[in-house]
This record gives C-alpha cells, sequence and structure tokens, in this order.
C-alpha cells in the first residue's frame, strides 16, 4: 500500500481543524444568544432594583409607623396605606406639574 504523502496529511489535517472551527464558531454563536437573554433580564432587574430603591427608605418609615401605633391592628394600617398609597398616587401628576412650572420660572 502506498503511504499519503505529506502534503495529503497535511491537507486532511487542514480540513479537519477548519471543520471543527466551524463547530466551535456555531458553539459560541449560540452561547453568545443565550448570554445576550440572561443580560436583558439582568439589566431589567437591575433597573427594577434602582427605581425601587429610592422608595425602599419611605416604605419603612411608613410600615414602621403602621405597625408602632397604638390601638391600630396590622390590617388596618395596611388598608390605611394602602388609601394614602392611591391618594399620592392621584395627586402625583399635579404635584409634578406644579414643580416643572415652578423650576421653569426659575430658569427664565
Amino acid at each position: 500500500m502506498a503511504e499519503p504523502s505529506e502534503i495529503e496529511k497535511l491537507a486532511e489535517r487542514k480540513r479537519k481543524l477548519i471543520a471543527e472551527s466551524d463547530r466551535h464558531r456555531q458553539d459560541i454563536s449560540r452561547e453568545l444568544r443565550n448570554l445576550g437573554t440572561v443580560a436583558t433580564w439582568a439589566e431589567r432587574g437591575y433597573s427594577a432594583a434602582q427605581s425601587v430603591r429610592a422608595w425602599w427608605p419611605i416604605a419603612g418609615v411608613v410600615a414602621g409607623f403602621l405597625i408602632t401605633k397604638k390601638g391600630g391592628s396590622l390590617f388596618r394600617g395596611l388598608a390605611k396605606g394602602w388609601s394614602w398609597w392611591q391618594i399620592a398616587k392621584r395627586f402625583a401628576p399635579i404635584w409634578r406639574r406644579a414643580y416643572e412650572a415652578f423650576s421653569a420660572k426659575e430658569r427664565d
């Protein structure tokens, strides 16, 4: 039997390396797509945590006030807190417009 020449061996090795490289590229591409999905969820979670972070001190004070208030039950306190939240939510646009109008006057 004739032995394959050195050039044929190198050509075969090159073909195998190219095939292996293509498989690795596909694997990396698939992993990057998966990583993109995870990164999107991480960004959303971080954004939500940042937006909630400013309200935690206020929520803590309100919860402490409602829990330690004498003569009131926890459920009554939660109901009052919910009522105040609804009132604040309705007045927030008014307060925001007033603040924007006031700050616009200061800039002029």
